[in-house]
């Protein structure tokens, strides 16, 4: 009886045991800002202590801001680097499982801060934003868990074409009760609603290894210019081609009437006009290593995988300021010829 009671409690907190997923263990922080934070992965607590030491290392350069909290009452944190007026965002750990997206996420961070006193990093920090969730889920991610503590698939629960099923999806996937039914997909709402300064965004998720962006939708025409969207993704591709990796794919995505991008983060930043990819940064491609679990590396590679990543962020930074008070026409004939590195 105690076992079936144990057992039981387990179940309810945030589901981990039920799902056969084990909770993080609790690895320490004091490596926290240097190169060996990306040995091992990391706790939630080793997390902010990550993005707390770096805003004490460059406080002109750097805030992190409290933006919500989890179902758990945990903090969900943004961060900003740079004081330029043109941005680029960056989420990742709507799915807590995916535990590889937020060392994507902090080491471009770490990178822009350590480069930061180079010419071509301070130029682009002083025209240019960076906006970082590392960690949407927070709950999940403790948990090793796709959804939030509430069974929430948060990769579900925005507005754009959101049902209240799923049917062509494994029935363990909730989208809520309604859009914007969680506090982290209202955390990441609110933050993108007040930052129009923000002109391509980036949700990390991890399990292929692909750049999605949204299929033109006839029914509901966007703003985006799609020949920009093309050229990005293709451009944006060939430079994850590099420490022995393959070239990461390419698949846009239909949203509505059908699809599967219904109620993602994707296809609502994509409904706000935003150039907005989901970068499956790890999972199906090629790499100098046997894949064995797809939806993180093996901690002796999470570093490898991390720098791989960073020509792709830094091609998208400084996309940023050419999308940003450009007629489309201009825009497009800018990116038919090529977007250059410098």
């Amino acid at each position: 009886m105690l076992k079936i009671i144990s057992s039981l409690l387990l179940c309810v907190w945030g589901l981990a045991s039920c799902t056969g997923i084990t909770p993080d263990a609790p690895h320490p922080t004091q490596d926290a800002g240097s190169i060996s934070f990306f040995t091992t992965y990391p706790s939630y607590e080793g997390i902010t202590d990550f993005i707390k030491h770096l805003e004490q290392q460059a406080p002109d350069l750097i805030r992190v801001q409290e933006i919500g909290s989890s179902v758990q009452g945990r903090p969900i944190y943004a961060v900003q680097v740079g004081n330029g007026k043109d941005a680029l965002y960056i989420d990742a750990a709507h799915h807590g499982n995916e535990i590889i997206t937020p060392m994507v996420a902090l080491y471009f961070l770490k990178y822009l801060v350590e480069h930061r006193s180079e010419p071509e990093i301070s130029g682009l920090l002083s025209t240019r934003v960076v906006y970082i969730i590392p960690c949407v889920n927070p709950d999940g991610y403790t948990a090793r868990q796709r959804v939030n503590a509430n069974g929430v698939d948060p990769n579900r629960n925005y507005s754009e074409a959101w049902r209240p099923s799923n049917a062509d999806e494994d029935d363990s996937i909730s989208p809520g009760q309604e859009p914007f039914s969680e506090p982290e997909t209202r955390a990441v709402r609110d933050f993108i609603g007040a930052h129009p300064d923000i002109k391509i965004a980036l949700t990390l998720h991890s399990g292929i290894d692909r750049i999605h962006y949204c299929r033109p939708n006839f029914d509901k025409p966007s703003i985006q210019d799609y020949s920009i969207y093309t050229r990005l993704s293709e451009e944006g591709r060939l430079r994850t081609a590099n420490l022995g990796c393959g070239p990461a794919g390419v698949s846009p995505l239909t949203v509505a009437p059908t699809g599967g991008g219904r109620g993602t983060t994707l296809s609502w930043l994509h409904s706000k006009g935003l150039y907005a990819f989901t970068v499956e940064c790890y999972g199906d491609g090629v790499y100098p290593w046997v894949v064995g679990e797809k939806y993180y590396p093996p901690e002796a590679h999470i570093l490898d995988i991390c720098k791989r990543w960073v020509p792709f962020e830094m091609f998208m930074l400084k996309a940023v300021s050419r999308l940003a008070g450009e007629p489309v026409s201009r825009i497009t004939e800018i990116y038919r010829r090529g977007v250059r590195d410098d």
